[in-house]
């Protein structure tokens, strides 16, 4: 009986150290993936910062850019997802104003936000402070990039 006993309670130390490294495993690798994800974001928010699309000089966010391609409406999604990979997103905002106002042709310069390819999904983003260039006034602003990518 004894032998039964203990080998009953190895049995038991076994399963629950299989059980224990099984849970590890799937929590590294959904921690992994998580870093993956956000290594995305990150080179993304890079690769942005030196486009020649959206920024006046190494960094700085040109107004009048920005406000030149969110006036293309969402059919410039498709052009930028060769450039930037698929299913990402970008919102910027300037600091020079109470509400929000979006950017188009008929509101610059009197307006402070821009939005890329933006759809309501569940995603991961990062915020990050930018300097925004606006071009009436000559002179740079602070401002924040939201980038991110959809999951």
């Amino acid at each position: 009986m004894e032998y039964i006993l203990l080998t009953f309670f190895i049995l038991l130390v076994i399963l629950a150290l299989l059980f224990f490294l099984s849970w590890w495993q799937f929590s590294q690798l959904g921690m992994q993936e998580h870093k993956l994800k956000m290594d995305r974001v990150l080179f993304l928010a890079r690769y942005v910062s030196n486009s020649p699309y959206f920024v006046k000089e190494n960094s700085i966010f040109d107004d009048s850019k920005l406000t030149a391609a969110a006036s293309l409406g969402s059919g410039i999604c498709r052009d930028f997802e060769a450039v930037f990979g698929y299913n990402w997103f970008i919102k910027f905002r300037a600091f020079d104003g109470d509400t929000e106002t979006p950017c188009t042709w008929m509101g610059y310069p009197d307006c402070n936000s821009w939005e890329f390819c933006t759809k309501n999904q569940k995603n991961i983003s990062r915020i990050l402070p930018v300097n925004i260039y606006r071009k009436i006034s000559e002179d740079n602003g602070i401002g924040i990039m939201e980038v991110g990518i959809y999951i």
